[in-house]
């Protein structure tokens, strides 16, 4: 029995209008014990919106088509998902700004009074047709943005949407996306004009999910709504399935917590498995796939059940001279998320945005002044170098070094481990390839974070310490990160076997590059 209801894959890409790659989606879906789909776009509520009589001068012919087009798929989508016995819903953003709309309802560029209910009319004309042609759908998610067009009006609207869902059976659930207010109380604020079988979904951790990271407290301080858990498997924020970190322990500790803090209330979990903005990849295909059993595991646990790791080995049909061959590889895959939590961060704080190192030292210095941490709370919520402590400064600088140094350790260690065993097992497909490919693609995404950890901790020790950098300090740190570009630059010529075609972005040499000269800019 599962300890959460509901478990969900959702497939966030531009191929969810693909046939056979949403089949492939359903197929993994059901392989892994999943009970429904959500099918999101983020400017899924523009496609399906009916273009404003103002737009006729905007030749929107086309748009015209892909919204018919898209009802019609949506059908074809709805007829098969009930016939595999999965739920179905549909996500996208609350309020889209992007250009579909904004060629559909030109009014959206014209002073608020001259379009008077503008939000209603647009949800009403998107809800009824597609109410009416998928009988089969759930529900409805909708991801918060806050308009700049009729805010008080749209707020409003949603009422509506959730009266129209809820006249036909099906619910509505809105989930924190982009609040830049402070506090985050966009989502409670917008819960608390609803009705209460409204549904919070609320991400595992704050802004997105970073393994290692404390949970998200709405998870525990949003009383009176049924909650949706996500967790993102794609990896925004850890590696886009380019690198490796397994997840199954902390996603069940995870889950114990939330149960424990909100038990009557966790009515379902979700999944993403791929992201619209790096369309081709999905984790049911790279390194981390064992994270989809390893969630499944999670949410129905059984006495005496195999682990994650063997369950996986089972599944890729691996065969091990020796039991010790299958202990070491399965430390291997376990070492992976302690390398994740240490690299990309310094001591519990972000140094990373979406898995990529950060542009400039400025950014680097406010993505470490974020509010969200990691859970070894000892570390992460002591103030970074205070001024006043210069003793604690230098601990911390001496920590950070030994993080980033056993962080490479970690991953060199892990390919050099995995060239040993790779004789030794037996292995009917590719999969072992694919690990040692995100273990190498590990150690350089590695070297790399160390060498802006050590320029960022130089830096920052000098601004809290009172003293300017030498010119000879500053060319030495600008230098080891231009030589390491170089490097990257050309590793990047023949990458591994099988790598995915954005690995060039994740590890970016003119990033790197933007981000040393940064440095010298005052």
């Amino acid at each position: 029995m599962k300890r959460i209801p509901h478990q969900l894959m959702e497939l966030n890409s531009t191929f969810i209008w693909h046939w056979p790659w949403f089949v492939q989606g359903v197929q993994s879906a059901k392989q892994h014990g999943f009970t429904g789909i959500i099918l999101h776009q983020q400017e899924l509520l523009s496609i399906l919106a009916t273009p404003s009589p103002l737009s006729q001068k905007l030749n929107v012919e086309n748009l015209i088509h892909q919204q018919n087009y898209a009802l019609l798929y949506l059908k074809r989508v709805d007829r098969y998902l009930a016939d595999n016995n999965l739920s179905f819903w549909l996500q996208g953003e609350a309020a889209p700004t992007d250009d579909i709309i904004k060629r559909k309802f030109p009014e959206m560029a014209f002073d608020e009074k001259s379009a008077p209910d503008f939000w209603p009319q647009f949800y009403a004309a998107i809800m009824h047709p597609l109410l009416q042609a998928l009988p089969h759908l759930s529900g409805l998610i909708l991801s918060l943005t806050t308009p700049a067009f009729q805010t008080s009006g749209w707020q409003r609207s949603l009422h509506s949407v959730w009266s129209l869902l809820r006249g036909q059976g099906k619910k509505l659930v809105l989930r924190d996306f982009i609040d830049d207010s402070w506090p985050r109380q966009q989502l409670s604020s917008i819960l608390a004009t609803l009705p209460g079988d409204v549904r919070a979904s609320i991400k595992a951790t704050e802004l997105d999910y970073h393994p290692g990271f404390a949970n998200h407290p709405n998870i525990a301080t949003l009383p009176g709504h049924n909650k949706w858990i996500e967790f993102d498997l794609f990896g925004t924020g850890y590696g886009w399935t380019a690198l490796p970190c397994y997840l199954a322990d902390e996603i069940s500790g995870r889950l114990s917590w939330a149960l424990s803090v909100a038990e009557n209330e966790v009515e379902a979990i979700t999944s993403r498995v791929s992201w619209q903005w790096l369309p081709d990849s999905r984790v049911m295909d790279s390194v981390n796939a064992i994270n989809l059993l390893g969630l499944s595991a999670a949410n129905q646990p059984q006495e005496g059940a195999p682990s994650t790791f063997e369950r996986w080995a089972e599944q890729q049909q691996l065969r091990f001279r020796s039991s010790q061959d299958k202990k070491r590889l399965a430390t291997l895959l376990h070492t992976s998320y302690d390398w994740l939590c240490k690299t990309p961060n310094l001591l519990g704080r972000r140094m990373h945005y979406q898995s990529q190192i950060p542009e400039s030292l400025s950014q680097a210095q406010q993505l470490l002044h974020m509010d969200t941490r990691s859970a070894n709370w000892m570390q992460a919520y002591q103030p970074l170098m205070p001024t006043d402590d210069p003793a604690l400064g230098n601990e911390q600088r001496e920590l950070i070094a030994l993080e980033k140094e056993t962080a490479c350790f970690l991953a060199a260690n892990a390919v050099q481990s995995l060239r040993e065993l790779m004789p030794r097992i037996t292995c009917p497909n590719d999969s072992l390839e694919q690990l040692l490919a995100a273990w190498r693609s590990a150690e350089v995404y590695g070297q790399m974070f160390s060498r802006v950890a050590a320029s960022v901790t130089l830096l920052t020790w000098h601004d809290h310490y009172g003293s300017e950098p030498s010119a000879s300090e500053m060319a030495e740190q600008q230098n080891a990160l231009l030589r390491y570009a170089d490097t990257l630059d050309r590793w990047l010529e023949t990458p591994p076997a099988g790598s995915p075609l954005f690995l060039s972005m994740l590890l970016n040499p003119e990033r790197l590059i933007r981000f040393a000269y940064s440095l010298s800019m005052g």
